[in-house]
């Protein structure tokens, strides 16, 4: 109870630090529904469901590019679903393209291999890797890449089933988004 709170606390304090007349759009997986439940998170837009890649971005796309384009910035985060490389490349230029200034790619962050072969997944680390690379190297020039996966193998983190993170490690990602903008 007591980290909750404190958790809840640091994502208000980033709030009023950060806070300005922009409204930021997530979209991605679990982990940004992980994220934003963990953060009690009901002032920014999340476009993100559990288990999906690139197709849901294309489903949503209609919603999203209803969104004002003068004070929105999009975070994209999708990937460890399906490391589509070129859909995702063009899904994040599409957003561009399309008025949206402010993209940022959020890097696709690590798992803990070991751990998630208990649970059931197999995702590697060296395949999130090439995947973020490809697409650093293929979007738009436009397009703000926030490599949070070089960020949380440099600075450590905590997950609970090998591929979603721990309340603290979703503030850490947070906070580090937050820092840059």
């Amino acid at each position: 109870m007591i980290k909750k709170i404190v958790f809840v606390l640091l994502y208000l304090m980033s709030i009023v630090s950060y806070c300005n007349a922009e409204s930021y759009c997530f979209i991605g997986d679990s982990r940004f529904v992980a994220m934003r439940e963990a953060l009690g998170d009901d002032e920014n837009i999340y476009y993100c469901e559990i288990g999906v890649g690139y197709n849901f971005y294309w489903e949503n796309r209609s919603d999203i590019m209803q969104l004002s384009r003068d004070d929105t910035i999009i975070i994209y985060n999708l990937g460890v679903n399906d490391l589509a490389k070129q859909k995702h490349v063009e899904a994040i230029n599409d957003l561009f393209k399309n008025g949206f200034e402010r993209v940022i790619f959020m890097t696709v962050n690590p798992v803990e291999e070991l751990k998630e072969k208990a649970y059931g997944y197999s995702i590697k680390n060296s395949e999130i890797d090439a995947f973020n690379i490809y697409v650093k190297e293929n979007v738009l020039s436009n397009i703000m890449i926030l490599n949070s996966n070089n960020f949380l193998k440099n600075d450590g983190f905590d997950t609970i089933d090998g591929i979603h993170y721990s309340n603290e490690t979703y503030a850490k990602i947070y906070n580090y988004l937050f820092s840059y903008l």
